[in-house]
């Protein structure tokens, strides 16, 4: 009997390829999307993955979903990946509470909000938990800070769910992926060039040229990035190893990450990001 999945965030992106991937494996997929058109895109996709309308900023979406997946399953939940995420760069000065707290509602409380719902299914099955994070989970750039926040936030929460859900026999993992070949920083790109153009031509000329370095280094290491497979990889290891890991970096320069976080803030500053 093939072992049941809930994956959040599946329209697109890394959730997409997360879908089609386990569903190639013999997994049933519960796939969460948002839009009908994006559940008829899903379907097609493969006959194992069965599509939900799972918005994670609705508790009411989230309640329905769980009950027709809790309706469908022939056997207790084996996982959750808790994908869903949004990115936004752009300087903390020209974000409005607004664009923090939509952010913080998908990447954080969502997850968390999912979490709690579906916990019971999965005490069941002694399951698996994966949030899906992010290297900026691990330091913050600048620009980046209330995506860095959310994915901190989002880390501190796996650490305490892992700890908490360790007598239940459910294992918890965190997939940190570095520039992945994904749409999501395309769209941040956008809404941030639209943020500067909003914004009094005064705080456009403090910003401005910042801004435009930010985005070329980030252009640079868009075109360095990994397949999205390489994430799918570690998902996989996460849910069918016998020992998983609790973190995984995806990255071609992982280890550097390790490295700076055990260097003083100054010298990170300074030779990081040019900061005397």
């Amino acid at each position: 009997m093939s072992k049941s999945v809930l994956i959040t965030g599946a329209s697109t992106g890394i959730g997409f390829a997360t879908a089609k991937d386990l569903a190639s494996q013999g997994w049933r997929v519960y796939a969460g999307v948002r839009s009908e058109a994006d559940r008829e895109n899903l379907a097609q996709a493969h006959d194992s993955i069965l599509p939900i309308i799972l918005d994670v900023t609705q508790s009411e979406s989230i309640q329905q979903a769980h009950q027709e997946i809790a309706a469908d399953l022939h056997d207790p939940l084996h996982a959750l990946i808790n994908n869903a995420g949004i990115a936004g760069a752009s300087p903390i000065e020209l974000q409005s509470l607004e664009d923090w707290q939509k952010l913080f509602a998908v990447n954080l409380f969502g997850a968390v909000e999912v979490t709690k719902t579906f916990l019971p299914l999965l005490r069941q099955s002694k399951g698996r938990i994966v949030n899906m994070s992010s290297v900026s989970g691990l330091m913050t750039s600048p620009y980046l800070t209330c995506y860095s926040a959310s994915k901190f936030a989002l880390e501190a929460f796996s650490d305490g769910l892992r700890r908490e859900c360790a007598h239940f026999g459910i294992q918890v993992s965190v997939i940190e992926p570095g520039p992945i070949k994904t749409p999501i920083w395309n769209k941040s790109f956008g809404q941030s060039a639209q943020s500067l153009a909003a914004c009094p031509e005064e705080l456009q000329n403090l910003y401005k040229k910042g801004l435009e370095s930010f985005t070329k280094s980030l252009d640079t290491v868009v075109q360095e990035a990994l397949p999205v497979e390489d994430v799918c990889k570690a998902v996989a290891h996460a849910l069918m190893n016998k020992k998983p890991k609790t973190r995984y970096i995806v990255s071609k320069k992982g280890f550097v990450y390790n490295v700076l976080r055990a260097l003083p803030d100054r010298i990170v500053d300074k030779y990081l990001f040019n900061i005397k």
